[in-house]
């Protein structure tokens, strides 16, 4: 009983001590009236000032941590594309959302065909349940960066 009579007695201090630190260097400092704000806007510019605009490259990468990304799905990978639009037709002609990526490898170009892209995760999945279920095709998911070349 005592020890929580003591504890009272040091909480209402304390909370009396923070309340003074707060609220006393608020009674103690000077007035010193309306303060008065200065603008510095610039004057506006007269109409007969030649006006040069720059012209700006393209933004091609993001940084890191804000690039945009989608889910794709990869189906196949080729050399020759010949396979790679045979795949391709087939997958249009069944509805499905497919496109053709080529890139460079060791050897030469290389034609890879996605499905999707999807920016849902679970749709994505859903749409390769069906490609397996139809044409009995399995792929991997991979990612798909928005602002990719």
């Amino acid at each position: 009983m005592a020890m929580t009579f003591y504890k009272q007695r040091l909480l209402g201090a304390i909370i009396i001590i923070a309340l003074a630190v707060i609220f006393l260097p608020m009674l103690w400092q000077e007035s010193k009236g309306p303060v008065m704000a200065v603008s510095s806007i610039p004057e506006r510019p007269s109409m007969m000032a030649q006006q040069t605009y720059q012209t700006l490259a393209p933004i091609t990468q993001l940084p890191a941590a804000h690039k945009l990304f989608a889910w794709s799905l990869q189906i196949g990978v080729f050399d020759k594309q010949v396979n790679s639009q045979k795949l391709l037709d087939q997958l249009q002609k069944n509805k499905f959302p497919a496109y053709q990526k080529i890139s460079q490898g060791e050897a030469g170009q290389i034609y890879n065909v996605f499905v999707g892209p999807l920016l849902n995760q679970s749709r994505l999945q859903s749409l390769a349940d069906k490609l397996k279920s139809q044409l009995h095709l399995q792929g991997s998911m991979v990612k798909f960066y928005v602002m990719e070349k």
